[in-house]
């Protein structure tokens, strides 16, 4: 998701609202991990990226290449969601 950082915050408030009713998107919580990630909320965005992770493995390798969340690379939180699903099971 490409977002000017002006559109950052308004977007990360409508997709807070987008999980809340319907947790089970996994779109909805890749895109909020997004947000999150560029508004410099680690925790938070590694909470929804795994929740979307749960809900659509596929995205973790969509995950590794994102622009977006970019400033979570270096955390281990982040490398461990990249794993493959046996890997990160264990």
């Amino acid at each position: 998701m490409q977002l000017a950082q002006n559109q950052v915050k308004g977007a990360a408030d409508t997709l807070a609202e987008l999980v809340v009713r319907a947790p089970d998107l996994a779109e909805a919580q890749y895109n909020y991990a997004c947000a999150l990630a560029r508004l410099g909320d680690d925790r938070g965005a590694i909470d929804h990226l795994r929740a979307a992770i749960q809900l659509d493995g596929d995205l973790a390798t969509h995950a590794g290449s994102d622009e977006d969340l970019k400033s979570l690379r270096g955390l281990a939180a982040f490398q461990a969601l990249l794993r493959p699903s046996s890997a990160r099971s264990q």
